[in-house]
């Protein structure tokens, strides 16, 4: 038996789910969905919060500032990066639902959940993070110069953009993510 090339669009047809691939599937931009690669449109557009707003309503973070690199401040309801409806509600809202609840039930129930599911959690606000920065520029008073980072030194956080894939299913560990 002969086995042929099969391109990501044939393999989905099929009923398959093609194989994460990071040079193909890692968005450095605001035009597509930073977990999936999705281009977005009015239809299909929305924003993840890096924090989420159950996390800065609970403990009064709306309005906060948080100081960057580039010695500006931002405040937490303004660290958002694009993310598609699919991702967003039907990949992502359950890890925070399920983060959300432990929280607010206490340490008991934090050190209960799922090790990957906690894992999973805190790398979207680490990568959000990162993300957010291809933004924001390095001199706020100059409009036409350098961002805080460049879309390559986001690219160095491929592994990590990898590992986030288990939010969408596309991949499975053979062990929990993360360490006791």
């Amino acid at each position: 038996m002969i086995l042929r090339p099969t391109t990501p669009e044939q393999l989905e047809a099929k009923g398959v789910v093609a194989p994460y691939h990071p040079g193909r599937d890692m968005a450095l931009d605001h035009d597509h969905c930073f977990l999936c690669n999705e281009l977005l449109t009015d239809d299909n557009r929305t924003v993840e919060h890096v924090f989420p707003r159950w996390l800065q309503r609970d403990y009064d973070l709306w309005d906060q500032p948080l100081r960057l690199l580039n010695r500006t401040d931002i405040s937490y309801r303004q660290l958002t990066i694009p993310c598609c409806k699919d991702c967003n509600g039907l990949w992502l809202k359950p890890i925070e639902d399920q983060v959300a609840k432990a929280v607010r039930s206490g340490p008991e129930a934090v050190t209960a959940l799922d090790q990957t599911t906690l894992c999973l959690w805190l790398s979207k606000i680490y990568y959000g993070l990162r993300f957010k920065k291809l933004t924001l520029l390095s001199d706020q008073r100059r409009r036409d110069g350098d961002r805080i980072v460049e879309p390559k030194y986001l690219a160095g956080h491929s592994e990590l953009h990898h590992m986030l894939q288990a939010a969408r299913g596309r991949i499975r560990f053979a062990r929990s993510a993360g360490s006791l």
